[in-house]
């Protein structure tokens, strides 16, 4: 079936010019006129979102933005490396990379379009039962995760 997917960069470090993005990224949307998002915002794009992807491959970047999009109910597409690897534990949604940390761009294409099957297959739940079982008791976000979700789902709520 056809689906209408827009994509959205939070792109928070500006890193990636949004001249750039709008020429190079089929579908992509522009959220917040290419500014940097305060939280409410954020947790707004989370909660509408789908799927999101992350490939950070440097430890220090980017874990918590994973387990906010999990608890938001998004499908998570992650490089392969580091503690998100063991939360996903998830091949289809593992993106390959190399000893030197570079994301192996065929497999990511793969593995987001196994996270859109899944979606137009109406299987989230089935997927992300075991990742959000994982986000709740893994690591040190172990003991306050609860408490974060809870802030969560207080901040969006309507």
């Amino acid at each position: 079936p056809y689906l209408d997917i827009e994509v959205y960069f939070t792109n928070p470090s500006q890193k990636i010019k949004e001249e750039h993005l709008q020429a190079y990224v089929k579908g992509y949307k522009s959220f917040n006129n290419g500014n940097s998002l305060n939280r409410q915002q954020y947790y707004d794009l989370l909660n509408m979102l789908d799927i999101t992807v992350h490939l950070f491959t440097i430890e220090r970047y980017g874990g918590c933005a994973l387990r906010e999009s999990i608890a938001c109910d998004n499908i998570p597409v992650v490089a392969n490396c580091f503690e998100q690897k063991d939360i996903i534990n998830n091949p289809d949604l593992l993106v390959n990379i190399d000893n030197d940390g570079n994301i192996d761009i065929e497999d990511l294409k793969k593995k987001i379009k196994n996270a859109i099957n899944a979606i137009s297959l109406n299987n989230r739940d089935e997927i992300l039962t075991p990742i959000k079982n994982e986000n709740y008791t893994r690591c040190a976000f172990e003991s306050i995760i609860h408490t974060v979700i809870g802030d969560l789902k207080n901040l969006t709520k309507e």
